[in-house]
């Protein structure tokens, strides 16, 4: 059984870090000797360690605790496909492994890949070293809009998906909790992490591969740390924003997705003011900066005596795996506050819905 003393001392561990018995009275509003108790009690369930006395300048240094951070493991997948990256993360979020793989051979058919997918993760993470067991849940970062757990993929470029079941299917093949959201919401949520951008508006800008060699464009809006996932699961998205494989070859093509992104992105820049816009360019590889460069110049122009300014452009920070970071992100920050989760190891057999 939980209490809720338990439950607020292990968010507050999880949500800013090592501390004293006296510093989570402070942070939760407990009494000491309910904290006390609550620590005893997550010593027990194996889930906080001791981490050793604080500097002290007279008398009996207090104990700082912390999450065991390994006691238990968070999942993430971004989809892009054909390609799927995978990450592993500590109970905390920290990353531990990542690897991507190609799909090939069967298609892209939902049940199909799904099940590819399902089977390669566990294996993988087997092969890392770690129990599938210890797996509390996994994130899906989806290249389409999320509502219920079904995910549809539209537009010209990408396999046509209609709300496809994506939670369930995977939590059929896992037997653990699953949670799946639009991939741009999830690089949003990675890049807050990175780069210490919780308290800014901050618009992201991302250049993707597309199946059929072209750039597709996305975007998503951070408010308080938090993605706007909008009434669909769509927030934030820019409408037919691509650039055909045809319109990318010679030495124009960075000129040609600069101009391309600035004229889709001016307006989301000028209804949404925000601190900060983010691009992630990773794909573009050592020409991202370049790429940067164009794009700020495309973009400050079309904005001249427009907008009050000043503008921070920045490259995204979570490279070729923040989709996947931002996955297992978005399930660990649920699935903590259902401590249910933690009476149990991921993977043991038990099907999940609805958690």
């Amino acid at each position: 059984m939980w209490s809720a003393s338990e439950i607020r001392v292990l968010q507050a561990l999880l949500d800013e870090g090592p501390a004293t018995r006296g510093e989570l009275a402070l942070r939760t509003g407990l009494s000491r000797p309910t904290v006390e108790r609550a620590l005893r009690a997550l010593i027990r369930k194996d889930l906080v360690q001791a981490i050793g006395p604080r500097p002290s300048g007279g008398g009996r240094p207090p104990v700082a605790y912390a999450p065991r951070s390994q006691a238990r493991l968070f999942a993430g997948v971004d989809l892009e496909l054909p390609r799927v990256d995978m990450i592993l993360t500590d109970l905390t979020g920290e990353p531990l492994v990542r690897a991507s793989f190609t799909l090939d051979g069967t298609g892209l058919d939902p049940a199909a890949t799904l099940r590819r997918v399902s089977l390669r993760l566990q294996e993988w993470v087997e092969e890392a070293g770690y129990p599938w067991g210890l797996v509390l849940g996994l994130g899906v970062a989806f290249p389409g809009p999320v509502a219920g757990g079904l995910g549809s993929l539209l537009g010209v470029t990408l396999p046509t998906w209609i709300r496809v079941p994506i939670q369930a299917m995977l939590e059929r093949e896992l037997r653990v909790p699953v949670r799946a959201f639009h991939d741009l919401h999830l690089l949003a949520l990675a890049e807050a992490r990175l780069g210490g951008w919780k308290d800014e508006i901050m618009l992201l800008l991302s250049l993707r591969p597309g199946l059929q060699g072209e750039v597709r464009f996305g975007a998503s809006v951070l408010l308080g740390g938090q993605p706007y996932w909008g009434a669909h699961g769509n927030g934030g998205a820019l409408l037919q924003a691509y650039v055909p494989a045809r319109e990318l070859s010679g030495p124009a093509r960075l000129e040609r997705l600069a101009e391309a992104l600035a004229g889709r992105a001016v307006h989301a820049v000028a209804l949404l003011d925000p601190d900060r816009v983010v691009v992630d360019a990773g794909l573009l590889g050592e020409e991202a900066p370049r790429f940067l460069r164009r794009f700020r110049e495309r973009l400050e122009g079309l904005l001249h005596g427009e907008y009050p300014g000043p503008l921070r452009i920045n490259l995204a920070k979570g490279g070729e795996f923040g989709g996947a970071l931002g996955a297992a992100l978005a399930v660990q920050g649920e699935l903590v506050r259902s401590p249910e989760i933690f009476l149990r190891k991921g993977g043991d057999g038990q099907a999940y819905s609805g958690l």
